[in-house]
């Protein structure tokens, strides 16, 4: 072989090899994949979205108990109720759940067809 082929190869070789580094760099630091559960609950859509590791629901008395990452979520026909903090809510209002990568919940309620506009409520975890 020539001393152009072999430097020709030997820069597609160190290419290949720069692009696999720089896609296993780009996956290194990434966490849990984002996940969505639904729930509809009387008249209202319950939306939990985020990266959680457990999630767990369950109709009790009140209404519905959603536990995600240690914090608590009722939702009842009037009213969400997350870490203590409580929101009036309407019939058919959606109630949605979002939940980051560090364990915080943000509960948001929108009509059904609304975009993020309403009240939010930020939880750290237990």
């Amino acid at each position: 072989m020539s001393r152009l082929t072999q430097i020709l190869i030997g820069s597609g070789v160190v290419l290949a090899l720069l692009v696999t580094l720089a896609v296993l760099a780009g996956n290194w630091g990434s966490s849990a994949p984002s996940q969505t559960v639904e729930m509809n609950f009387g008249t209202h859509l319950v939306t939990v979205k985020g990266h959680y590791k457990h999630l767990t629901q369950e109709t009790i008395a009140e209404g519905l108990l959603i536990a995600v990452d240690g914090n608590e979520i009722t939702v009842n026909d009037a009213q969400v109720t997350a870490d203590g903090l409580t929101h009036v809510l309407e019939p058919g209002q959606n109630v949605e759940i979002l939940v980051d990568e560090k364990g915080t919940v943000e509960v948001k309620m929108a009509e059904p067809d609304a975009g993020d506009d309403a009240a939010a409520t930020n939880a750290a975890p237990e």
